[in-house]
């Protein structure tokens, strides 16, 4: 569910998973999900029927919103091929449903990794962000005991916290799915708002007046951030440039600011899904909110997006595929500073 939260902030990401977009009055639908195994997609068809509870006759695993059923149908198939069930949903990789539903590359990093010696023993803020990526063969012949086998170290240098921070505002600007959660405690405590063991969906990356700043969201859209710089802090009042520079509005919606050094204090984990881009990823947003008339101008201003915004030029000119975790270019080159 935290992938599919982090992967809803990219638009038309979730609807490209969909092979049926309508309703079945067969109650079949199709999925598209890959098989990085088979290095290619695989249809994954299930039935509309839903566990539920027998008391209260509620799903028993996501709950929609409304009468909304895509994000259980979703659930359904891929439990039906990450394992046949449910169970092999729970604590598993969020990386690894990143990729199954998109098919990009995808990575982590960890701060302060049990084996970067450079760390140990230093401040948070002092450690280094070392990178993994999904393990593909059997267990590598170095592996130690408490490592997971899901994983496999990478082999460039461990990034410092400005290399970490300038990766994050790049992959951003380029339509990437970033997720950050504290891999210690379990996710029903919580510490000034941030849930222990759960993961975030990383939206923004800004720089206002010397400082750094993430932007973050809860996918359950409550237990807010209640440190500096949090919806009812006073410091916005007190540095208004940088609440001009980010556009600060408080909303209670999950979503919150953090300063890099406390989001280093509290989070050690970064989940990377770096999304190619081309004309398998433009999309019509057909508006259902408007069934009469949203087809017809999700059509016009899909249209206008594709010839009048360049979109199909950039989508053929501008388009990147990825394969590597690849550092972000220092300089106006590469419109990070």
């Amino acid at each position: 569910m935290s992938a599919l939260a982090c992967l809803a902030t990219q638009e038309g990401a979730v609807q490209q998973v969909f092979e049926t977009r309508e309703y079945n009055a067969f109650g079949r639908y199709k999925f598209r999900l890959f098989d990085s195994n088979r290095r290619k997609w695989r249809t994954v068809v299930v039935d509309d029927w839903i566990p539920c509870s027998a008391a209260d006759g509620r799903p028993i695993f996501a709950k929609p919103q409304g009468d909304e059923a895509w994000v259980m149908l979703l659930e359904k198939a891929m439990a039906k091929f990450m394992g046949k069930d449910y169970a092999s949903l729970d604590g598993n990789l969020m990386i690894k449903a990143l990729e199954v539903l998109t098919g990009d590359f995808v990575c982590m990093f960890r701060l302060g990794d049990i084996r970067d010696a450079k760390s140990r023993g230093k401040p948070r803020q002092q450690q280094l962000w070392t990178r993994l990526e999904l393990s593909r063969g059997p267990p590598p012949k170095d592996a130690q005991p408490g490592d997971d086998l899901r994983l496999v170290y990478a082999r460039d240098d461990p990034f410092n916290q400005d290399l970490m921070f300038r990766s994050i505002k790049w992959e951003l600007r380029h339509g990437s799915t970033i997720g950050a959660s504290n891999s210690g405690g379990r996710d029903d405590q919580s510490i000034h708002g941030i849930v222990q063991g759960h993961a975030y969906s990383v939206i923004t990356a800004e720089e206002a007046d010397d400082k750094k700043f993430l932007r973050l969201r809860n996918p359950w859209g409550t237990f807010e951030w209640t440190g500096p710089w949090s919806d009812k802090s006073p410091l916005w009042d007190q540095n208004p440039k940088v609440k001009a520079a980010l556009d600060f509005k408080p909303n209670s919606d999950g979503s919150f600011w953090m300063e890099w050094t406390d989001f280093v204090s509290h989070f050690n984990t970064l989940e990377f899904c770096c999304r190619s881009t081309g004309f398998d990823h433009i999309v019509i947003d057909i508006h259902e909110e408007h069934p009469c008339c949203g087809p017809c101008y999700g059509c016009l201003e899909g249209c206008f997006r594709y010839w009048c915004c360049c979109l199909g030029f950039k989508a053929l000119c501008c388009g990147r595929k990825v394969y590597r975790f690849q550092r972000p270019p220092k300089g106006c080159c590469g419109c990070i500073n």
